[in-house]
């Protein structure tokens, strides 16, 4: 489904959300051998909806993303995630604020 794109990679998708948790390698794994113009223009929702403090492969994802620029808008939802990911995980959140410095001094 996720390699179909359209409305089939948006279903898989929200379906992924579920066992992310429990199942975050294999999760990642499906997501990132789906075809780039289908996962790299869902990423970030996707890791808007998911708890990336339950996953240290969720936190990679949302690194890469980072890095490539999914979240150059300065959007409020990526405060919100930093600020839960801190509460939880505060070694991770450093490592995401430090990216996030990063990108905007590049």
């Amino acid at each position: 489904m996720l390699r179909s794109g359209g409305e089939h990679a948006d279903r898989a998708l929200w379906a992924l959300t579920g066992p992310v948790e429990e199942h975050a390698s294999r999760v990642v794994e499906l997501l990132t051998a789906a075809p780039p113009e289908v996962w790299l223009s869902r990423r970030r929702g996707f890791l808007q909806i998911v708890d990336v403090h339950r996953a240290r492969e969720l936190v990679d994802l949302l690194l890469n993303a980072i890095d490539d620029g999914d979240f150059d808008s300065g959007d409020r939802d990526l405060g919100h995630k930093l600020h839960q990911l801190a509460g939880r995980q505060p070694a991770w959140a450093a490592e995401v604020l430090a990216a996030l410095v990063r990108r905007a001094v590049s």
